[in-house]
């Protein structure tokens, strides 16, 4: 819990954990960045529910809005360094229908599930990234590989080639909307750990794995996924989907702050999303 004044100075900083048993009206409180924890007489009622405290629009990004949808599923041969199994599905909207590059017609059903799973992306967990990670994505020069990024990223499944191109183990969304913002959703590992009771990871801590807690996924979530979100802005982009239109002018200071938010965190997804996000070719088209 942050308490700040006009100008966003902090005024109060806790840690607030559970009510204290046999003690009505006392909570465990402790200072960010110290061990020592405090029994508090307190009539404030803080939830350590993930989900109240989560972004419900996480990508600010209605249906309506898309204009185009990259399916690049692949995978990482890590032990040979070889991008495998490469398939790509490319869908644009035009007169409301959603039109496959290269022939054949969307199944209804798996197209609804894609693009709703887009509009309403559902977080299932969260992990901080490394400090130095998170700055260098709020730039527009992006990852400075450092070891400790590096290491980050490689063992939440990502991969940065000698290019500068990020990779992730099971592929790639992108999509185009129409304001001119780019959105790249990139699928990692299996993430068998989770954060902690109140959705964020312990102090220092960026990983569950090493703390050797492992919260079991909820009932029918299924193998739940790293996922690596970036934005970008591209003002062609928002005049070729403005028609003759003006484009939003809201484009620009939208992808700053979404570029700041999606820097700070690994999201994580259930394995029911996952499979929506990213359907096979054979599945989709008819």
């Amino acid at each position: 819990m942050t308490l700040r004044d006009a100008s966003n100075a902090t005024l109060a900083d806790f840690v607030v954990g559970k009510p204290v048993e046999a003690k009505p009206g006392y909570r465990y409180i402790r200072l960010p960045g110290e061990r020592r924890t405090y029994s508090v007489k307190t009539d404030a009622d803080v939830s350590a529910r993930f989900q109240d405290w989560i972004e419900t629009d996480l990508l600010k990004l209605s249906a309506a809005d898309i204009r185009k949808i990259s399916i690049h599923r692949y995978s990482i041969n890590e032990t040979f360094g070889l991008v495998e199994n490469r398939e790509t599905i490319v869908l644009t909207r035009g007169n409301g229908k959603w039109v496959p590059e290269g022939g054949g017609k969307p199944r209804k059903g798996k197209m609804d599930e894609l693009v709703n799973a887009l509009d309403v992306l559902r977080i299932v967990d969260v992990q901080a990234k490394p400090l130095g990670l998170s700055q260098d994505l709020k730039t527009p020069e992006g990852i400075r590989l450092s070891p400790e990024s590096m290491m980050s990223l490689r063992q939440k499944g990502f991969f940065v080639t000698p290019r500068g191109q990020l990779l992730s183990n099971e592929g790639e969304v992108t999509v185009e909307a129409a304001n001119g913002l780019l959105y790249s959703l990139r699928f990692g590992e299996v993430a068998s750990g989770g954060a902690t009771s109140s959705g964020v990871p312990p102090e220092g801590q960026t990983d569950s794995k090493a703390s050797g807690k492992e919260v079991a996924p909820m009932k029918g979530e299924g193998e739940r996924r790293y996922l690596f979100i970036t934005v970008s802005y591209s003002e062609d982009r928002a005049q070729k989907y403005s028609a003759t239109q003006q484009p939003s002018s809201r484009g620009p200071a939208l992808e700053r702050e979404l570029r700041n938010r999606f820097a700070d965190w690994y999201y994580i997804i259930s394995g029911a999303d996952f499979q929506k996000l990213r359907p096979s070719k054979q599945a989709l088209i008819m």
